[in-house]
């Protein structure tokens, strides 16, 4: 019978451990996720002021941070910037590929929003490389869910960008005419 007792007192025991150790790492998630999103923010700084590198050396900071959370919002939206950050250095190849990884993660969280500014991006890429017909698709799905949102100032840059897009697509179809 004391046998008994002491097992069930150390079953207790461990259980009681075993919940502990779950909070203490809700708490260390908490404070990841905040620190996740003082980084985004920190980076977006960093855009902003046009210091690129130091954007760029963040953001791969975050994504890890990001990848640890499994939240796909914040993935979305550190490769999303990751990227839009590359095409400003002008590192087409990797800003396509980063920026594609963007939308996959931005489709698992449903962030639409999120998604139209990548296609936006994703757009300037395209049309940075001569790739207007390319261009042209993701400025006009760009738009469309800018207007889904009722975004006016976002939806009027992607229309801008759109005419841009148009009249270098003309160009390139005029010149193959001629």
């Amino acid at each position: 019978m004391f046998l008994f007792r002491k097992s069930l007192y150390l079953i207790f025991f461990f259980c009681g451990i075993v919940s502990f150790a779950q909070q203490l790492s809700s708490l260390e998630l908490s404070r990841l996720e905040i620190k996740v999103n003082k980084e985004l923010s920190f980076a977006q700084e960093n855009i902003e002021m046009s210091n690129y590198i130091e954007a760029k050396n963040s953001l791969e900071q975050t994504i890890e941070s990001a990848k640890t959370l499994k939240n796909e919002k914040s993935l979305g939206l550190a490769y999303s910037k990751l990227g839009k950050t590359q095409h400003l250095l002008e590192e087409s190849i990797l800003a396509e590929k980063t920026l594609n990884k963007a939308i996959k993660f931005q489709r698992l969280a449903k962030d639409n929003t999120n998604i139209a500014e990548t296609y936006k991006t994703l757009g300037d890429v395209y049309l940075k490389t001569n790739k207007p017909k390319k261009a042209l698709e993701y400025y006009n799905a760009a738009l469309l869910l800018f207007n889904k949102k009722n975004l006016k100032e976002y939806a009027a840059e992607s229309i801008f960008k759109k005419g841009k897009a148009f009249i270098d697509y003309n160009a390139v179809s005029y010149t193959h005419l001629t």
